[in-house]
């Protein structure tokens, strides 16, 4: 198997990072990135959006939608990590189709074109080779978008952008498990690193890189381990029926420990 057949795995491309490159053939909703960067598309597409989440404005249709976002970012860093290699994540070659499955609605980005580049392989080289393409991923590709969302629903920009690290935490921890060799292993952790401590704001477009944040833990629900908060509320409280997610950073720690104690008292815990 050649390095393109490698890269190009469409099973592996839709499973990860939702990644596909025919039209979804039960897509409700269509747009290009180039359209949802702008005001006026991001606007008709939440307005579309907001209604099937049973969400009383848009900005819970922008939160969820960039927990889906993500996997844009993490398919650019997992193709640097694996295979040392940079594909385009254009947003001229990318289209979103939405689609309902079981009464939910899910997401997949359509890639046009595919395209690669070979990084190189000294430590230096390969350093600044990823901060070109990774900064470039961020402020062109994705930028816009969460901008356009920013401006659509009021809030700031970092509300968004801060739906990434607690599924990029969990994935890099999931990729050191698939890893075939020490060196992945540590490009996988030297990747992340630099995405949300040593990358600069100016992607971004905000005074601090916004993906650069502490993580915090609690006891679980079922009270056998730790776990993770989620790095930023993801406004499900705020849709009919919806209630703050066990490991919201905006639920207080006795909200917490009444759940817990309400959960275990049901199970026999």
């Amino acid at each position: 198997m050649d390095s393109m057949e490698l890269s190009l795995d469409h099973d592996m491309l839709k499973a990860k990072f939702y990644i596909i490159i025919e039209p979804h053939p039960d897509a409700i909703y269509s747009a290009s990135f180039a359209e949802l960067s702008t005001v006026v598309g991001m606007e008709k597409f939440l307005q579309f959006y907001a209604p099937l989440l049973k969400a009383p404005d848009t900005e819970p249709a922008g939160t969820f939608f960039c927990s889906w976002l993500g996997r844009i970012a993490l398919a650019g860093q997992y193709y640097l990590s694996f295979y040392n290699k940079s594909i385009a994540l254009e947003p001229d070659s990318l289209i979103m189709d939405m689609y309902e499955s079981n009464g939910y609605c899910q997401f997949a980005f359509r890639l046009q074109q595919w395209g690669e580049e070979q990084g190189p392989d000294t430590p230096e080289e390969r350093a600044l080779f990823r901060q070109t393409h990774l900064e470039q991923l961020y402020q062109q590709t994705l930028r816009p978008i969460v901008e356009a969302i920013s401006a659509v629903t009021g809030a700031h920009a970092r509300v968004f952008w801060r739906q990434f690290p607690s599924q990029f935490n969990y994935f890099v921890q999931t990729w050191q498990q698939e890893a075939s060799s020490p060196e992945i292993v540590e490009h996988i952790k030297d990747d992340h690193r630099y995405v949300t401590s040593e990358m600069s704001a100016e992607p971004f477009g905000l005074t601090v890189n916004p993906l650069n944040m502490r993580t915090r833990y609690t006891t679980s629900i079922q009270g056998d381990q730790q776990i993770p908060l989620k790095s930023a509320c993801c406004l499900y409280h705020r849709m009919d029926d919806g209630d703050y997610c066990f490991s919201c950073p905006k639920l207080s720690e006795t909200d917490r420990d009444e759940r817990r104690y309400a959960y275990q008292q049901k199970e026999g815990i």
